[in-house]
């Protein structure tokens, strides 16, 4: 809810003297802004993580990420979790960070939910990056499912398809073929 900016002016590693202003830091708010209350995490339920996760404050989806992630996550979690992250109707950050908390605590039993967001244009990016997020978990990860995506029309869906495949680094001819022509 705070910008902070500075202005190094004169600044230097020589003393600019007395009375010379050397640098200053300006602190800005949006006027009339009241900063969402912080819940407290540390006794909250996986449910109420869940819906903190899927909240508009990043830095409170970020703290409701790292408890969830402290602890094994109940089947009923997990399909919470993977229903939320499928839902449409959520904004791509919050989906983004139900993505990458399935990932982390589920490794490649995430790649199921990462396939499905693939026919999902505002996540496909997201689930791509996923797929190839970590070395080893890549073992179910193919080119061919990949190189589709060489050719798809946002072009941040085109970079993260080419730097998954590099990350795979099992490049099939057709695989190779698209990558010249796209």
């Amino acid at each position: 809810s705070q910008l902070y900016f500075s202005d190094w002016v004169g600044a230097g590693f020589a003393f600019a003297g007395n009375d010379k202003p050397v640098s200053r830091i300006f602190t800005a708010k949006l006027k009339d802004y009241k900063a969402p209350k912080t819940p407290n995490l540390k006794t909250a339920s996986d449910a109420e993580l869940i819906k903190h996760l899927t909240g508009e404050s990043s830095t409170i989806r970020l703290h409701a990420q790292q408890y969830l992630l402290q602890k094994k996550l109940s089947p009923q979690t997990i399909e919470q979790l993977t229903k939320a992250c499928l839902n449409k109707k959520l904004s791509v950050n919050a989906r983004t960070a139900i993505l990458f908390t399935l990932k982390q605590a589920l490794g490649e039993a995430s790649h199921d939910t990462c396939k499905k967001l693939l026919a999902d244009s505002s996540m496909r990016e997201m689930a791509l990056k996923a797929l190839t997020d970590r070395k080893t978990q890549m073992t179910s990860v193919t080119p061919e499912l990949i190189t589709p995506y060489l050719k798809d029309a946002d072009p941040k869906v085109r970079l993260q398809a080419f730097i998954s495949l590099r990350r795979l680094n099992k490049f099939s001819t057709s695989a190779s073929n698209a990558i010249i022509d796209a």
